[in-house]
């Protein structure tokens, strides 16, 4: 028996005007959405910058992009210039957008009689991972921003309306293009989003949404080609070449077999061993220490080295496996030591490189700093038993179809990292963790019902997340290395 569709109460506003009491509620929010931003954006006008930003704010300066970074995010930069200079543009850009998303996911909410969870979900806009980032001018955080705007009002005139109108079409358009230009691996995200704004109440079944899904994911990676190059002009840097040097270096590692390595870079085995790290590919970077073996790269054609990349996979499928594993699972934060970028960094020639002396005061600033609840693992997991939950309930609900989406969209983002990443960080996860929240909260009622029932879903989803987060207090305390 299929569980009911979580409740969206009281009558709808297109069939009756909405009351005085109302009408205040839904001004509170908006108001209190807006001291939010302002507050947001007082506290870190004119944003700061960081590595990327820097490189992007001087192509938006030239007009002349690489891929390297996305250029559809210069270009923008490029569009704002001549009115802020600097940071600031992409800062308001970006911080409007995020808590414009909010507070129309908050709005709906509220539209539907659910009160309380419109008060959580705007509240929810300055989770700490949020604003950890939101003030830097990150591709992840704009994604994300850009994202959660394009929901956010789409939710919100369905609510209103019943169906998606057009006065928000065209803006909603831009911001999930926008969005899926930002990041190379955004594609692995966009089907579900783009599934949720365009099919209004076509509901598909499990098989058909996947297909649909894959096809939108195999469509957008060369249409992203296409905008980036043809559009954009921008110039082929070479940045899949990071994703190749950093797999052939550890299957290298893993097998034991260093021929298609040493043949692309002409490094031995002592190198190898002082540069792979499964946190990042830094090592073997332009700004590595081991930096020539990037420069070996430039005897290679594109094709010659994808060639060889694929051939060593297919070798070795065993250590390709092993490396992306311990890679993805350092990405997640899941099974890692204290504060484990500082087994990594010493790889690279970076001016903050630490000690590799393990001390209380590391580990306990590294739990109070990365907690639980910052884990990309631990939204993976909570999102996995969210879909389980919800696959059985009732679709006619847009706060359950929309959840549905929405979770599988940062499942399938997360797990992206374990094909196509090369280096760890939180701001990775950003989207995953912004979309697993909004799910979660829009989704609440039938969720709660399910916990009570205490059916075979729940006990799993819950025993899953004990064990996920006991496991990774455990290595962090005990400093474990093994799975480095």
């Amino acid at each position: 028996m299929s569980s009911p569709a979580v409740a969206e109460s009281g009558p709808s506003p297109t069939r009756r005007a909405l009351a005085k009491t109302d009408v205040r509620r839904l001004q509170w929010l908006a108001l209190t959405a807006l001291a939010l931003c302002v507050v947001n954006i007082t506290v870190f006008y004119p944003g700061t910058w960081n590595n990327d930003s820097v490189s992007q704010y001087a192509e938006a300066q030239s007009g002349r992009y690489t891929d390297w970074h996305p250029p559809i995010m210069a270009y923008v930069w490029s569009l704002l210039l001549p009115m802020i200079d600097g940071t600031g543009g992409m800062l308001l850009l970006q911080l409007v957008l995020h808590w414009l998303g909010f507070w129309a996911v908050s709005d709906a909410l509220a539209r539907q009689g659910r009160s309380r969870a419109a008060w959580w979900m705007l509240f929810a806009g300055a989770f700490p991972l949020f604003i950890i980032f939101n003030g830097d001018t990150w591709k992840d955080v704009q994604m994300a921003s850009a994202w959660i705007s394009a929901f956010g009002l789409t939710y919100r005139e369905r609510t209103i309306r019943n169906a998606s109108r057009y006065r928000v079409a065209l803006l909603v358009g831009l911001l999930a293009i926008y969005g899926v230009l930002l990041r190379t691996n955004a594609v692995f995200a966009f089907g579900p989003l783009l599934l949720y704004l365009t099919l209004g109440a076509k509901r598909p079944r499990a098989a058909p949404l996947l297909a649909a899904v894959l096809g939108i994911t195999l469509a957008a990676i060369p249409l992203s080609a296409i905008v980036n190059r043809g559009i954009l002009s921008a110039t082929d840097s070479g940045s899949i070449r990071s994703l190749q040097l950093f797999d052939l270096a550890g299957i290298a590692y893993r097998s034991g077999d260093i021929s298609t390595f040493f043949a692309v870079t002409g490094l031995g085995n002592q190198t190898l061993e002082r540069c792979y790290t499964s946190y990042w590919w830094d090592g073997f970077s332009q700004w590595g220490t081991c930096r020539e073996a990037w420069q070996g790269l430039d005897q290679h054609s594109n094709r010659s080295l994808t060639r060889l990349w694929l051939e060593s996979i297919l070798e070795h499928p065993g250590a390709y496996l092993n490396h992306r594993l311990r890679h993805l699972n350092s990405s997640l934060l899941f099974l890692v030591p204290a504060k484990h970028y500082r087994y990594a960094e010493p790889k690279t020639a970076s001016e903050y490189a630490e000690s590799e002396r393990t001390t209380l005061r590391l580990i306990i600033g590294d739990v109070i700093t990365k907690n639980f609840l910052l884990w990309p693992v631990v939204w993976l997991i909570a999102g996995i038993a969210a879909l389980g939950l919800l696959v059985g309930a009732d679709g006619r609900s847009d706060s359950v179809w929309g959840a549905r989406l929405l979770l599988l969209s940062a499942i399938l983002y997360s797990m992206g990292y374990g094909v196509v990443g090369v280096a760890t960080g939180l701001r990775y996860h950003y989207w995953s963790v912004m979309a697993c929240l909004t799910a979660l909260i829009i989704s609440a009622p039938l969720l709660l019902q399910r916990l009570q029932q205490r059916d075979a879903i729940v006990v799993s989803g819950v025993c899953a997340l004990g064990i996920t987060v006991a496991a990774g207090h455990m290595f962090r305390i005990a400093d474990l290395q093994s799975l480095l």
